[in-house]
């Protein structure tokens, strides 16, 4: 269940720069309709998958959700304002995104087999932060370009200074 959850949370950050692209462009109307067709799609499904999986079910059908509107519409509404290219736009983005989920999935999932049967604060900080590490690492070399980890890195030393 945590790691569905956890796909769901990735999904979720999937579609949340391009919101933010949206809406510095003032284009907030689709976004509202998206979200809203959104909610209605994932309410029908997690009534009907809770019968059938219980908490599974809420969480596939967040997921499910998500993916047939906001994880590929948003994106395409943003994309309009970009010349780049369809298909390099989508295989650049969905390569870099699914490495980095397979690669934080297998860490969680190790993770949380280190720590079966170890019942203390210890083991639950230790394993969480391990995978929250290999997570970030991952996500600053695989999903983010190298022009974005540049201003990443610039934008921290201006905080910094």
């Amino acid at each position: 269940l945590d790691a569905a959850l956890a796909l769901v949370v990735v999904a979720r950050q999937w579609t949340l720069p391009h919101r933010a692209v949206l809406s510095a462009a003032l284009k907030v109307r689709s976004q509202a309709i998206c979200s809203l067709f959104e909610g209605s799609v994932n309410l029908l499904l997690s009534v009907l998958l809770t019968v059938l999986w219980g908490l599974w079910g809420v969480a596939a059908s967040t997921l499910l959700g998500l993916l047939m509107t906001s994880g590929w519409f948003i994106p395409r509404l943003a994309m309009c304002d970009f010349p780049m290219r369809t298909r390099k736009y989508w295989t650049d983005a969905l390569v870099r995104l699914l490495l980095h989920l397979s690669l934080s999935f297998s860490v969680a999932a190790s993770v949380r087999w280190l720590a079966a049967g170890r019942n203390s604060y210890f083991w639950a900080l230790a394993n969480g932060g391990l995978a929250g590490v290999v997570g970030m690492g991952s996500f600053w070399g695989i999903v983010l370009d190298a022009d974005a980890r540049k201003r990443v890195r610039a934008l921290v030393r201006r905080a910094v200074n």
